[in-house]
């Protein structure tokens, strides 16, 4: 198998494993992907949406964990691009998170990408920066041009 190829799948499945964490709003599955330590960071799109550290991203999940109800939550992946070099990798991806809010199906569309390190043969976030695109929308909604 093609060394890009396995990176990419490598990536992928930590894609997965945190959004499965996500999807079950658990903080300790959350927090497995991530590096341990205090140079861990998260951003988003806007002003004064970047978390440093595990306290930090803990309360920015636990915070979007209000967003949406527990067991709705699903993320289809459109693309997703990866590289290495040595111990550290950075991937960006374009995906669309759906799932029920106050019990109404909503889906947002989101750009995400971050750096990657690798500890005992296992990829972990060292960083990672989500942009969403748009404001949450009702499925099948049409959108103004």
């Amino acid at each position: 198998m093609d060394v890009n190829q396995i990176l990419l799948d490598q990536v992928t499945a930590l894609l997965k494993q945190h959004d499965t964490a996500f999807a079950a709003q658990d903080i300790k599955g959350i927090m497995k992907t991530y590096v341990s330590g205090p140079q861990i960071f998260l951003m988003g799109t806007g002003p004064g949406e970047i978390y440093r550290g595990p306290e930090g991203i803990e309360g920015a999940y636990n915070q979007f964990f209000t967003k949406f109800e527990k067991g709705t939550v699903g993320f289809d992946y459109s693309w997703v691009s990866a590289g290495s070099m040595g111990d550290l990798a950075w991937f960006a991806a374009e995906y669309t998170i759906r799932g029920n809010v106050q019990g109404e199906a909503k889906e947002m569309a989101i750009n995400l990408s971050g750096t990657l390190q690798k500890l005992k043969d296992q990829w972990h976030i060292l960083a990672m920066h989500f942009s969403r695109l748009g404001v949450m929308e009702e499925p099948n909604e049409p959108q103004p041009k």
